[in-house]
């Protein structure tokens, strides 16, 4: 399995830039995953690439700000507020990010597809045409 994170299309932007190489998440998929598949939420509400996880940090949410600060591409307000209520997070380093030159519809490829709150599991082999 892989999976498929929702990320708003403004961090979405920074991700393609290089400026944000930190991932964050309040819980993380139990499942091994290989690659990490990138869902632009509202407006776009495609999927536009993917990326290889490097190492995923789990630490409380003080010590996650002063490990990834540099490359969180978030402000230090938009990070609390991400966590408001959570004691620990994760950090997931961004590694070989994939930008398509054409995003795909998860519609037409992922059968009855709801946008994810968190992550959702895919089918490993569900972009192998994509990619």
């Amino acid at each position: 399995m892989d999976v498929l994170l929702p990320i708003r299309p403004k961090y979405v932007e920074l991700i393609f830039s290089g400026v944000k190489r930190y991932e964050f998440r309040k819980i993380m998929p139990k499942a091994d995953f290989e690659h990490i598949y990138i869902y632009a939420t509202n407006p776009a509400k495609q999927i536009v690439g993917f990326f290889e996880p490097g190492k995923i940090i789990n630490k409380d949410v003080n010590s996650l700000w002063k490990a990834c600060e540099k490359y969180s591409g978030l402000s230090y307000d938009e990070f609390i507020k991400y966590f408001d209520g959570h004691q620990s997070g994760y950090a997931i380093s961004i590694n070989s990010f994939h930008k398509w030159s054409k995003p795909v519809d998860p519609r037409s490829v992922i059968r009855n597809f709801h946008a994810p709150q968190s992550f959702q599991y895919i089918d490993r082999n569900i972009f192998k045409i994509v990619r």
